[in-house]
């Protein structure tokens, strides 16, 4: 038996391709040690090892780097290196960076303020969806999604 026609179907977060080029960039970054000023990596060098175009994750890392999340020197030597751990930094975080940010709602639910937002008849299924996504990105760090810590389970 399968679903009706016409019920909301999700199997899954899809991620933009920015955001798949921030995150191959930031595992790479902590991968590799990239965490200081002395060990410093580029775009070019990112998107030659992982063969992705140089214009857009050029300017995903300015993102990052405008936000705090990346620290740059510039110069001949210049580069990246990660100025926050990969701890202290989630899925929602980085896509909203890079995407901009999710529109909020009236609603406290978006915000994690409100526990009643289940039963709630005034909340769109679509909503309580969404608020479910969002509090899962916003639970997880990059570190346990990106360099498999524990704390992620995949169901």
């Amino acid at each position: 038996m399968g679903i009706p026609k016409g019920y909301l179907t999700t199997s899954m977060y899809k991620v933009s391709k920015k955001t798949q080029y921030a995150l191959t960039a930031l595992k790479h970054m902590q991968e590799y040690g990239h965490t200081c000023e002395e060990n410093l990596t580029s775009a070019r060098e990112i998107c030659d090892k992982y063969d992705m175009p140089f214009d857009p994750v050029s300017k995903v890392m300015q993102k990052l780097n405008n936000s705090g999340i990346l620290s740059s020197i510039k110069g001949i030597k210049g580069g990246y290196f990660l100025s926050r751990p990969l701890s202290n930094l989630n899925l929602f975080e980085v896509s909203n960076i890079i995407e901009g940010k999710v529109k909020e709602t009236a609603c406290d639910a978006l915000k994690g303020k409100c526990d009643k937002y289940l039963a709630c008849e005034l909340i769109s299924p679509i909503e309580k969806i969404n608020s479910h996504v969002n509090h899962h990105l916003i639970s997880v760090s990059l570190e346990e999604l990106l360099m498999n810590k524990t704390g992620v389970t995949h169901e």
